[in-house]
């Protein structure tokens, strides 16, 4: 497994003030505060979901490992939108996924770059790509559609690559349109 996705801290001072039964300004909470835990508790919640989903699937290089991940984060019917190709299901989320991985040089990981941000059942998640420890050689961005906690939808794309990298993207991109083609 890739190195391991830090854990979120954008919502962390508000749980914590929440379980304290306070306000994140120390105040006691109104008549909402069932609602504000439960809004709180569910960007936590969902956030680790896409840390998990970064760390379990697209660094896991054992495919079993990574389908039993993506069992427990995805629908059944999620669909993947990745690299001008989308697939459905949890066996062609993580072909797919595969398919990246072997056209990716082996000690390249995602990483996330900055703190998950959840609104409204919809999470953004900025990674980076590149040797394990070093700083990334492309950037790019996952945007996640949850329903009752799971990835219903998750579309992928590519923020910034430096020039070494856009042999392997192009090389990714073929191979996933080549394999898109033979399914059809």
């Amino acid at each position: 497994m890739g190195a391991a996705v830090t854990g979120y801290t954008g919502a962390g001072r508000e749980i914590a003030a929440v379980q304290r039964h306070a306000g994140p300004n120390g105040m006691p909470l109104t008549s909402n505060s069932f609602n504000i835990q439960h809004l709180l508790i569910m960007r936590y919640e969902l956030s680790r979901i896409m840390e998990e989903n970064l760390d379990q699937v697209w660094n896991e290089k054992d495919p079993a490992a990574r389908l039993k991940a993506i069992k427990k984060i995805y629908s059944e019917s999620a669909i993947l939108h990745h690299v001008e190709d989308q697939v459905t299901g949890f066996d062609a989320i993580n072909e797919s996924v595969s398919t990246t991985q072997k056209v990716l040089p082996s000690n390249f990981v995602f990483t996330k770059q900055s703190p998950v941000i959840i609104n409204s059942g919809i999470g953004r998640l900025v990674w980076g790509v590149g040797p394990a420890g070093q700083q990334p050689v492309a950037t790019g961005m996952d945007i996640v559609q949850f329903h009752d906690g799971k990835i219903v939808a998750l579309f992928n794309s590519m923020i910034a690559r430096s020039r070494h990298f856009t042999c392997c993207w192009t090389a990714v991109r073929n191979k996933i349109a080549l394999d898109s083609h033979r399914r059809q």
